[in-house]
This record gives structure tokens, C-alpha cells and sequence, in this order.
């Protein structure tokens, strides 16, 4: 069963500061976090709660809901910005 995505409000701000020929390889990359939240991609993190997936530069950090299968997608940032 896939699991629904959904973004935060920062994330809107977030995606108008990325380059249109990155954007797309972002947004196909969080449409398949719908079908697998947990690929071998991606990194549980260590400071704070969620997981993160590489997409060139820039990071994607988001949330698991198991129980209701939802993934919240809540920043999405260049490398050198993302944990600041």
C-alpha cells in the first residue's frame, strides 16, 4: 500500500529558491518516497527526528506515519543550509 505525501508549509518556500532543472529530479524522488519511504537511499537522522534522501545538493528530510501511511515532507535544502 503506498503511503501519502504530504508538505509542510516551509517546504513551499523551500522549492521557489531551487533550480527548475533540479526541481524535477526532487519532486519524481519524493513521489517514490510514496512507494517506499524507507529505500536504501535514505538516512535516518541523528540530530533531530526523521529521515533524509540525497537528491544531487540538495536534501530532502521527511517524516514516517506507519500507522495512517503518511509521509510529511518537511524541508528541502541545499546541503550547505539543511541542518543549520
Amino acid at each position: 500500500m503506498n503511503y501519502k505525501i504530504f508538505y509542510d508549509k516551509r517546504v513551499e518556500r523551500d522549492i521557489r529558491k531551487i533550480p527548475k532543472d533540479v526541481l524535477g529530479k526532487i519532486l519524481f524522488k519524493i513521489e517514490e518516497l510514496g512507494k517506499n519511504p524507507r529505500c536504501r537511499e535514505t538516512q535516518k537522522l541523528l540530530s533531530m527526528e526523521g529521515y533524509r534522501l540525497r537528491v544531487g545538493n540538495y536534501r530532502i528530510l521527511y517524516l514516517i506515519d506507519d500507522e495512517v501511511k503518511k509521509v510529511t515532507v518537511f524541508r528541502i535544502k541545499h546541503r550547505s543550509q539543511v541542518y543549520q
